[in-house]
């Protein structure tokens, strides 16, 4: 199984992407955790990291376990394996098998965003576009669940900046 619909929007994800993560590593180092982007000042909500494969497969357990993730996407109930990749940068989703492969060498990768990025791939119906309009409203609607209202919002603003907007 490939998806056969165009990823056009891949590039401006991965950007809106690194703005949050970058904000989020500048909370880390401000007092009050308190942040300043496009004319707002937000304060941002604890990023968990993830540095083991069990603390990874709890995780993703956990967030499909939720019921309000169980009532809103079909693939919920489909359990996903979180699995080490090798040799590669960047995670990694695989549809046919429902896995997750983590590239535990890059510790810039071992976050909540990542793991969250993933479970996106694994909610969206085959078929849809890898990045696109569908994936960012489910990645919003999991951040939001998981990390919480400002992060959601956050990631909404850089994507609709980036032009990958999902709304």
């Amino acid at each position: 199984m490939t998806r056969s619909t165009r990823d056009t929007r891949r590039n401006r994800v991965y950007a809106a992407e690194a703005l949050v993560w970058n904000m989020f590593e500048r909370a880390d180092q401000l007092p009050g955790r308190q942040v300043e982007i496009f004319g707002s000042r937000v304060t941002l909500p604890i990023e968990r990291r993830v540095v083991s494969l069990e603390s990874m497969q709890t995780y993703v357990d956990t967030v499909l376990a939720l019921e309000t993730v169980r009532s809103r996407y079909k693939r919920a109930r489909i359990p996903v394996t979180v699995r080490a990749r090798r040799g590669q940068s960047r995670a990694h989703y695989e549809y046919p098998t429902a896995t997750i492969a983590m590239p535990l060498h890059n510790r810039s990768m071992l976050r909540e965003f990542v793991l969250l990025h993933e479970i996106a791939h694994h909610l969206q119906p085959l078929g849809s576009p890898g990045h696109g309009r569908q994936f960012c409203k489910i990645l919003c609607h999991l951040v939001e669940l998981a990390i919480g209202a400002e992060a959601a919002w956050l990631l909404h603003a850089t994507l609709a900046d980036t032009q990958a907007d999902h709304s």
